[in-house]
């Protein structure tokens, strides 16, 4: 794929001639990135090395706002609330456009849009309905019984619980899930809350109930971060899976219910039982476009149990396209009915770390004393960082800079609100990401 940034200064517009992905010269609309954070950094970076042109429309801060690729929208009007997709792009100074969601509430705005913006603004989505039953943690729990897909354990409620007890799961296992995860995450910081045993559950479950949050209580599977296994890959207009991506957790901050801080790629062999039922589930429902699954492997009797379903580019999106998987690319090509080649090769081996969570993750296991600072180190050296490329180094010295801003004011002058154990602003985790 050939590299080609483009220049920083003024923003490409529809009808220009760049660099095409199968090195022939042919005119490009641009794509319409919606989100923040490190997902929407991925996806502006394979977008730009391709050459395709491609605009930001949700508004900074972040470190996508630091790319040499990054572009302000035409007109300099940004996107605030994706629930307002329609109104936006029915006033955008573009005559077409290939929308690209980094969120699950950007994701149900571009596949909600009406038939006129549809054609004028194609993109390789799923239907709506699809797509909400892999956001809502009830309709989804709904879908895997429907498929008989392993899952954890899990109840779906409807305001305060009232006997716990007759819940077939161990309750000192229990914890507290939304069903609106982007929704709970920007309200709490959170993405699940774990109870001090059954009296702790159900006063924590009857304080959401009064908020007016609804909640899935989810059984615990056992296991290290180790055993959280992924499948990211593409599904065409055609319903063909065309690429497929199997990676692995190394470690992850929080340790229960965070976000993963540093992965590696595997052979599909080991997550061949989660590919399967995945490709099963998926052909059945009708999906199209970006997808990326997390599994836990049950250390009690060895079975992939299917966690979540991202129906759009992930936290690591980039990382899939360094080994080989370039799944925004393919699903802008599929948006505009091109032919999308097959991606199931890749290289194995290949690790990635976010190292301000990887930091904190690090210090754990330091203090349960498994690991050192040279296996720290070694990771580091070896790895590729989430924010950092030597084609676009600005995010990743912004990134750099933060952290070292966190570090100075929690060592020297006590400021606990920088401790890199509660990451913060653009920098946090986005809902739903890993």
């Amino acid at each position: 794929m050939l590299i080609n940034g483009g220049s920083p200064a003024a923003p490409c517009l529809a009808g220009v001639t760049p660099v095409a992905p199968n090195g022939q010269s042919e005119a490009y609309p641009p794509a319409l990135v919606i989100g923040t954070g490190i997902t929407a950094l991925g996806v502006v970076r394979a977008l730009g090395r391709a050459g395709i042109p491609r605009f930001v429309l949700s508004p900074p801060p972040g470190p996508t706002c630091w790319s040499r690729w990054y572009r302000r929208p035409p007109g300099g009007e940004y996107l605030h609330d994706p629930e307002r997709l329609g109104e936006y792009l029915d006033r955008l100074p573009l005559e077409r456009g290939v929308p690209i969601p980094c969120s699950d509430d950007a994701a149900l705005a571009i596949a909600r849009l009406p038939a006129h913006l549809k054609a004028r603004f194609p993109s390789s989505s799923a239907a709506a309905e699809v797509i909400a039953k892999l956001v809502d943690k009830g309709a989804f729990l709904d879908l895997l019984r429907e498929h008989e897909v392993p899952h954890p354990r899990t109840v779906v409620l409807e305001g305060a619980p009232e006997s716990p007890d007759q819940w077939d799961m161990d309750l000192e296992r229990a914890f507290v899930k939304p069903r609106n995860s982007q929704e709970f995450a920007q309200r709490f910081g959170v993405k699940a809350i774990r109870p001090q045993g059954s009296d702790d559950l159900v006063t924590k479950l009857r304080w959401l109930a009064t908020l007016g949050v609804s909640t899935v209580v989810q059984e615990y599977v056992p296991g290290p971060a180790t055993n959280h296994y992924f499948v990211d890959g593409f599904m065409d207009a055609h319903g063909k899976v065309r690429a497929c991506l199997s990676r692995k957790r190394l470690r992850m901050f929080p340790p229960d219910f965070g976000n993963s801080s540093a992965i590696t790629s595997i052979q599909p062999y080991e997550a061949e039982p989660a590919i399967r039922v995945l490709e099963r589930l998926l052909t059945s429902i009708g999906y199209r476009g970006v997808y990326s699954a997390e599994f836990k492997r049950d250390e009690r009797d060895g079975v992939f149990r299917l966690l979540e379903i991202n129906a759009r580019p992930w936290w690591y999106v980039e990382f899939a396209a360094r080994c080989g998987v370039d799944v925004v690319m393919m699903a802008y090509r599929d948006a505009l009915g091109m032919q999308v080649a097959d991606a199931f090769d890749f290289d194995v081996g290949r690790q990635m770390v976010y190292p301000v969570y990887d930091a904190a993750a690090w210090e754990g296991l330091r203090a349960a004393g498994e690991a050192d600072l040279a296996d720290q180190v070694r990771s580091l050296l070896t790895s590729h960082w989430a924010t950092f490329a030597l084609d676009d180094p600005a995010p990743g010295m912004t990134n750099a800079a933060a952290i070292a801003s966190r570090v100075i004011k929690r060592k020297l002058l006590g400021d606990p609100r920088a401790s890199r154990r509660e990451p913060t602003g653009a920098l946090a985790p986005s809902p739903g990401a890993f």
